[in-house]
């Protein structure tokens, strides 16, 4: 307070210094700040991507505030002011960032100086809790000396109080792992937020991981193999109501395993893909579950009549072929699988037809016993698309799609990496690119996954000369229609 003439006039208080966010989800940020000699109060402002500073809620006469009217797919700049006698306030203290990854291209996690193909192998993502992407991956001999033996898997998290990508956590020392289409795979339990990992390891074994705290540490379980079973040479999980859903390939068939996530793995319930007569089995392409956490599986067939099928498999019913490859033999053929609701989507990599281009195609299901005719999916100019790939539904139904180019020449190619193709019907398809036209920075082990709000995250492994790194692109909203990608 200084006096003037007599008469005492208001003085502002100093600004607040150390503002922070203690923490932060999709439904609340918590702040705190250093305390203000003299201070009545604290008033917190914030502001939304460029927009101007408001109030955020009453008051406070705490050094710390939380923030309950968010919404979870906005990015938040907060700042605080100290609040003298009467109207005087301080000016602002310093500002935070808080919320989700920002829109476009983000790097997650640099690759390491002459590492190359080596960090973020196999790389695979989901959502967490607060829709925002987690990755698991492969980094190949880490200590650069070849020795493929000391290999481990890494998880890396997005930290919304810190607004930056954690640091990766080793989750294993997965040892001479083997090479296969869809060695790890990562998901998320909706109902808990637990985190589960499978993938190989040393001497082709299975293993899988659960996380209780957003990924920070792990706890694993091995997977026995029985007897009769060999290697296992590819995997899929996921988590609902805390059960675990695991598929993986034996070398003899597809595998399923079900049960508690709080029992030893050798409680869960194992079973068997039944074969169907005329097919002998491959390969599991993918497990997913629909929106009320019952799972399916989509997997590769040999046709004895010639060719391969993509087939379907719902657990306690029997398989039904989703699509086929009209007696075309495909070496490399791939399937994912992904649920509308409880309507099952296939996504098929392979040759049907004697259209070298068309080598990713769609098809639908209302059942998962009758199957739509398949819909090809159209490539970027002349390039050949395949797996891996990924499938994405968005919550208005539309769908996103993501392949790895494998090969072809550079007519009619208008866009850049990671090629999306994109439809709101499943049968109208367009396929272009979120990155200008960049053929010297390839994607590879791309994810898509839609979060809750309709945007769209891509999470693939650069390599270029313009990147090299586990990259996170964010774009778009409410579907897939509005999802601007440059033509």
């Amino acid at each position: 307070m200084l006096f003037s003439a007599g008469a005492a006039v208001a003085q502002n208080p100093t600004a607040p210094k150390d503002l922070e966010v203690t923490a932060a989800t999709k439904s609340s940020v918590s702040l705190s700040w250093k305390a203000v000699a003299g201070a009545a109060g604290y008033q917190v402002e914030r502001r939304s991507g460029s927009g101007a500073f408001a109030a955020a809620g009453e008051h406070v006469p705490e050094t710390s505030a939380t923030d309950s009217k968010i919404d979870p797919y906005t990015i938040y700049t907060y700042r605080v002011k100290a609040l003298g006698q009467g109207a005087a306030a301080s000016a602002a203290s310093n500002e935070v960032q808080v919320g989700p990854p920002p829109m476009g291209f983000n790097q997650v996690s640099p690759t390491p100086e002459d590492n190359g193909n080596n960090y973020g192998y196999a790389a695979t993502s989901t959502l967490d809790a607060n829709d925002d992407p987690i990755f698991a991956f492969y980094h190949r001999d880490p200590n650069h000396n070849g020795h493929t033996n000391e290999s481990v898997v890494l998880f890396v998290g997005w930290d919304r109080a810190k607004y930056h990508w954690r640091a990766p956590v080793k989750v294993d020392d997965a040892g001479d792992f083997p090479d296969r289409l869809i060695p790890i795979s990562l998901a998320r339990d909706a109902a808990t937020g637990q985190l589960a990992l499978a993938w190989l390891r040393q001497e082709d074994k299975q293993a899988v991981a659960f996380s209780n705290d957003n990924g920070v540490t792990w706890a694993m379980q091995p997977i026995d193999r029985l007897e009769d079973e060999n290697q296992a040479t590819s995997c899929s999980v996921a988590l609902s109501g805390g059960e675990i859903h695991l598929a993986f390939f034996n070398s003899k068939s597809p595998v399923y395993m079900t049960g508690k996530t709080s029992d030893p793995a050798s409680k869960w319930k194992r079973s068997y893909v039944p074969a169907q007569e005329g097919t002998q089995q491959r390969g599991i392409g993918h497990l997913a579950l629909d929106s009320s956490g019952k799972p399916g599986i989509a997997y590769i067939v040999n046709l004895d009549a010639g060719g391969v099928a993509a087939m379907y498999w719902r657990p306690g019913s029997n398989p039904a072929k989703a699509l086929d490859s009209n007696g075309i033999q495909n070496d490399g053929a791939d399937a994912r699988l992904a649920f509308e609701g409880e309507k099952p989507r296939v996504l098929f990599a392979g040759s049907r037809d004697k259209v070298d281009l068309h080598l990713l195609w769609f098809s639908a299901s209302q059942d998962g016993a009758s199957w739509s005719e398949p819909v090809a999916i159209p490539s970027d100019g002349n390039r050949l698309m395949g797996g891996p790939m990924s499938i994405a539904v968005s919550p208005k139904a539309s769908y996103a799609v993501v392949a790895t180019d494998n090969a072809g020449n550079w007519d009619g190619v208008k866009c850049g990496y990671p090629k999306l193709s994109l439809s709101n019907d499943g049968r109208q398809w367009s396929t272009c690119s979120p990155n200008p036209r960049d053929k010297d920075t390839r994607d590879s082990y791309t994810t898509a996954a839609y979060a809750g709000d309709g945007s769209l995250y891509l999470t693939y492994r650069a390599e270029g000369p313009s990147m090299k790194a586990l990259v996170v692109w964010r774009g778009g909203a409410s579907g897939a229609a509005n999802v601007a990608i440059h033509k």
